[in-house]
């Protein structure tokens, strides 16, 4: 950082606020309780593409198009499904003080013809800001990884991967090309216990000492021949 860099000592609370949650690239809510939205980061408002008074103070489910808010006339958070719904019951235990971190889940978003299942990960913390409790949402879209899942071949023996080209190579290699992931090498508790049997097994064998030499066999004494 350079010394010459002028960072002011104050900033007003509010703008902090929305310029953090603009710089990042997930879809960021601050919600109430009943997951009303009451601020959202720029990504958010991509995806959305509503007039910004269309979207706050509305139910998040709403909002994002959940098939299961146009299920009953009441809207979001008042269908029978909405009781299993990942993002309600995070946000819950957001305001009873818990941390939920990507907690995996798929939704419907749409209606009609044009509804569409995203694979998701929900984070939900609790938010304190001007005295007042408020959850911090997150979402994050891995439908590229979830596609991923569904179409890798892989082989049940060796475990390698077909790529594009009609080629098997190590998952290692197709994940470090594709998506820039190493990996780190362990053993699962079978094969654990499996490696140690096999290594106490080898240990005596390799290190037992050599069986001692036979003593050798007593000399055989000649009586002397008689004379005739």
């Amino acid at each position: 950082m350079s010394a010459n860099l002028s960072i002011p000592c104050q900033f007003n609370d509010a703008e902090l606020l929305i310029h953090v949650l603009d710089a990042m690239p997930a879809l960021i809510f601050v919600v109430d309780r009943d997951v009303r939205v009451l601020e959202y980061n720029r990504a958010a408002g991509a995806m959305l593409s509503g007039q910004r008074d269309k979207i706050l103070r509305r139910p998040g489910g709403e909002i994002l198009q959940c098939i299961h808010s146009f299920e009953t006339p009441a809207g979001c958070g008042h269908s029978p499904t909405c009781c299993d719904c990942v993002v309600r019951n995070s946000v819950r235990q957001a305001f009873d003080g818990r941390t939920i971190t990507r907690c995996r889940t798929r939704m419907e978003l749409g209606q009609g013809p044009r509804a569409r299942p995203i694979d998701i990960l929900v984070t939900a913390s609790p938010l304190r800001f001007r005295n007042e409790s408020l959850a911090l949402l997150t979402l994050e879209d891995i439908g590229d990884l979830a596609e991923l899942e569904r179409l890798v071949p892989i082989c049940s023996m060796c475990h390698k991967i077909r790529n594009d080209g009609e080629y098997w190579q190590q998952v290692e290699s197709y994940f470090k090309r594709h998506w820039d992931q190493g990996f780190s090498r362990s053993y699962c508790p079978e094969c654990l216990v499996k490696v140690k049997g096999d290594a106490e097994d080898a240990i005596p064998a390799a290190s037992s000492p050599p069986p001692p030499p036979a003593p050798p066999a007593p000399a055989v004494k000649r009586r002397p021949r008689r004379k005739s």
